[in-house]
């Protein structure tokens, strides 16, 4: 079975990867256009990126930041990504998180990475939902919990994030933070093979060699369910059912 520890992709990694936040004045997707450009040596997309970002728009600082972290000139991403951090966008504070775990620029330091993964989830940040979790899971920066990793997993899966969903299906599957469960986990590896996780498919093939057809069945049913009401309200429903 593959590990739920295996580091998952990080969004932010590549300018093209990162979320979409419209909450404050420039749009995202105007900001990531600039910032791209501003990438291939366009610099008058620079000129109002950086204008935009002089201003306090956090969604153009924050891009600012990648356009500098791309570049590899990190203590321009560091000031940029933390000016639009302190106007709370969360996927700035998400940023300055990986900064921090990989010690990209900085003196790698995991409580500092925790801390503004933390923020970043609390504002509901997807990829800082997954990576806080992977925080608690690995012992980095937190004392190791496979119970807290899998709360902030099922915040992430619950928001419909595939990669989250097959991680507490493998939680189930194993024990790790919850009380072992297969049919839980093979409704959440099924689902997670339908987001297009191929990886989870390992994961139901391991569990139906030690599941019965009922199991199967309640499985099955469980996997609808959650399409419905959505992942944590479907188990729960569940473990009230079967109790």
């Amino acid at each position: 079975m593959f590990n739920p520890n295996a580091n998952r992709i990080i969004a932010f990694f590549c300018l093209v990867f990162f979320l979409v936040v419209n909450v404050w004045s420039m749009e995202n997707k105007q900001a990531q256009s600039l910032a791209f450009k501003a990438y291939k040596g366009d610099l008058e997309a620079l000129k109002q990126l950086k204008s935009a970002a002089d201003v306090g728009d956090a969604v153009a600082q924050n891009w600012l930041g990648s356009y500098f972290r791309e570049k590899h000139e990190y203590s321009d991403a560091l000031l940029w990504f933390n000016k639009s951090a302190q106007q709370n966008n969360p996927v700035a504070l998400n940023n300055l998180g990986f900064l921090f775990s990989e010690g990209f620029g900085v003196k790698s330091d995991s409580p500092k990475a925790v801390n503004y993964y933390k923020r970043a989830a609390e504002l509901g940040n997807l990829d800082a939902l997954n990576n806080l979790a992977l925080m608690y899971a690995q012992g980095e920066g937190v004392t190791q919990s496979y119970r807290d990793a899998y709360v902030w997993f099922e915040k992430a899966a619950d928001k419909g994030d595939g990669l989250a969903t097959a991680n507490i299906g493998i939680y189930y599957a194993q024990g790790f933070g919850v009380q072992k469960n297969d049919t839980i986990a093979f409704a959440l590896c099924k689902k997670a093979v339908l987001m297009g996780v191929g990886q989870a498919q390992r994961c139901k093939a391991e569990l139906i060699k030690r599941m019965d057809q009922n199991q199967i069945n309640q499985a099955d049913k469980l996997t609808e369910r959650m399409q419905h009401v959505g992942v944590r309200t479907a188990i729960n429903d569940y473990l009230l059912y079967v109790h």
